[in-house]
């Protein structure tokens, strides 16, 4: 009941955060969910692929003299402060409990949490693979056409699989 109860105000503190137009909400937010966050490392690629995303437009913006200054301040915030609530939910809730009202969400959360667990460690396999048959880090070209080959091989894997899941669950009755 608590792990419900949690997941339905999860769910409404999303909904809030993502109409909120001010910057210290989600300041609040992320000050009191970083306390249960286990690993702040997974903010930087988060940190990074926002910078990625907001820069260039805060560049348009300034070349067209109207510089969103205020609009890059609020979406990273925002992005960040939902990040930091969704870890910190998922450090203190067990998500299998928490939709266990909904046989169908209860399904699809335990298929995504297998194909999870698959591709890290297909991931992992592909890392320790690489290491035992270089003698040097990958540089330049070879990097990022080892990177591109791994790339292709997930997404190839991930639509191969995602045939196969929704024809099973088709199969199972349910409407997908």
């Amino acid at each position: 009941m608590k792990e419900r109860f949690f997941f339905f105000l999860y769910i409404l503190i999303l909904f809030a955060l993502s109409l909120l137009r001010t910057w210290y909400p989600f300041l609040i937010v992320i000050i009191l969910c970083l306390p249960f966050v286990k690993k702040p490392a997974r903010f930087f690629p988060v940190i990074f692929l926002l910078l990625v995303v907001s820069i260039p437009y805060l560049i348009w913006g300034s070349l067209k003299n109207t510089p969103p200054i205020q609009w890059f301040i609020i979406f990273n915030l925002r992005a960040l402060s939902m990040l930091s609530l969704t870890l910190a939910f998922f450090s203190v809730v067990n998500p299998f409990k928490a939709i266990a009202f909904s046989r169908t969400l209860s399904t699809v959360l335990s298929l995504s949490y297998a194909q999870y667990l698959s591709f890290a460690k297909t991931y992992t396999n592909f890392k320790f693979a690489l290491r035992s048959r270089t003698l040097e880090k990958l540089l330049g070209k070879s990097f990022y056409s080892y990177a591109g080959t791994i790339f292709k091989y997930f997404m190839d894997l991930s639509e191969r699989r995602t045939s196969e899941v929704s024809q099973a669950m088709k199969s199972r009755g349910f409407n997908v």
